[in-house]
This record gives structure tokens, C-alpha cells and sequence, in this order.
């Protein structure tokens, strides 16, 4: 399991994509959140507090070791 975080700015009355976290970035929700909360008063501060849209998301992943031999 791990949380993304992606960051959006708003362009001509739209939000296009800035950037996202790395997969191996975040491993906790606290983490996560303790980010977010910071990304979102640094580009606030910078570009507006209705110009920046930040969410989270869980993924889940499932995997199973292989034996080469």
C-alpha cells in the first residue's frame, strides 16, 4: 500500500496536472496527509488558495513471489 499525492493548477479556469508523488514516497496515511497539508499552504501561498487543487490517494497493490527455480 502507498499514498500519492497530486497537485493541480488552475490555468485559464482549469486544472491541469503539476506533479505527483513517487510510488516508494509515502507509507502512511499521517505522512500523507502531514504533506499534503504543507504542499497546500506552500502553493497557496504562491499561486492563490483557489488556483491549487492537492488530493491524496491509497492504492492497494497485490503481489506474489515467483521462484525462478
Amino acid at each position: 500500500m502507498y499514498y500519492e499525492i497530486n497537485v493541480a493548477l488552475k490555468i485559464n479556469g482549469k486544472f491541469y496536472h503539476y506533479f505527483a508523488t513517487a510510488e516508494r514516497s509515502i507509507d502512511n496515511e499521517e505522512k500523507a496527509i502531514h504533506i499534503a497539508n504543507e504542499l497546500q499552504e506552500m502553493y497557496d501561498n504562491r499561486f492563490g488558495i483557489d488556483n491549487v487543487k492537492i488530493t491524496i490517494t491509497k492504492w492497494n497493490k497485490v503481489g506474489q513471489e515467483i521462484k525462478a527455480h
